[in-house]
Order: structure tokens, then C-alpha cells, then sequence
């Protein structure tokens, strides 16, 4: 098992034949039906975005 830290990244190897399965974004089938298809559906990814800034003395 390997951990990437983004979506994207996945989907890149996927596609370039490097992983044999991952987890990935649901739109990349629909741009790649051809070489990828959903085999199994495992819910909604939700990544909270956080802005931080430096706290002013």
C-alpha cells in the first residue's frame, strides 16, 4: 500500500499504469472510459481547507 497525499496524484499514476487501483476523484472515469472504470463507490471525500496567519503581538 502506498499513501499519496493528494487525489490527483493517484490519478495520475493510475493512468500512467503505475497503480493497479486507488482511490481517486469520481469525474476520472468519465474523462478516461477507456482505461479506468468505478468498481466500487466508498462516499464523499471532504477536505476542510483551514488559512492560518501569524498572530500579531
Amino acid at each position: 500500500m502506498n499513501f499519496e497525499r493528494t487525489k490527483p496524484v493517484v490519478e495520475k499514476k493510475l493512468l500512467e499504469g503505475v497503480y493497479d487501483a486507488g482511490a481517486a476523484y469520481q469525474h476520472i472515469d468519465a474523462r478516461t472510459p477507456d482505461k479506468l472504470v468505478i468498481v466500487q463507490e466508498i462516499g464523499q471525500a471532504v477536505t476542510p481547507l483551514l488559512g492560518y496567519d501569524h498572530r500579531q503581538p
